[in-house]
């Protein structure tokens, strides 16, 4: 669930924007440890494999789209890991943990979002 604050953090469409990455511990220093998984339509799956510092993790086929887990143990980031991600120029969707945060991302090709999930114990 998106965290309701009212107006705290929240951009002009109310999406909330993403924590501070580097002040949250459990981190390689500073640098969040991220673990990706997207579904993609299986003609655009090759593309995924140009984002530098992540090795594949799995490779499954569901019909006629594709989800990719990938890992980057020193990876970017929130903000510029969604920058690369939307730079593929594909239309996607799935789930990022960084660090300890976790977000829904989506993109049509043209524009990509990020939603982080305020996951309470």
């Amino acid at each position: 669930m998106a965290d309701s604050r009212a107006g705290e953090g929240q951009g002009p469409s109310g999406v909330v924007s993403p924590p501070d990455t580097e002040l949250h511990a459990g981190y390689n220093g500073n640098v969040p440890t991220i673990r990706l998984s997207l579904l993609v339509s299986a003609t655009d799956a090759h593309c995924v494999n140009v984002l530098d510092g992540f090795v594949q993790q799995s490779h499954t086929r569901i019909g006629r789209a594709t989800n990719i887990s990938l890992h980057a143990h020193e990876g970017p980031a929130a903000p510029e890991l969604i920058r690369r991600i939307g730079a593929l120029g594909i239309p996607f969707e799935g789930h990022a943990q960084i660090g300890h945060e976790d977000y829904l991302i989506a993109g049509d090709g043209k524009q990509t979002a990020l939603v982080w999930l305020r996951l309470d114990s």
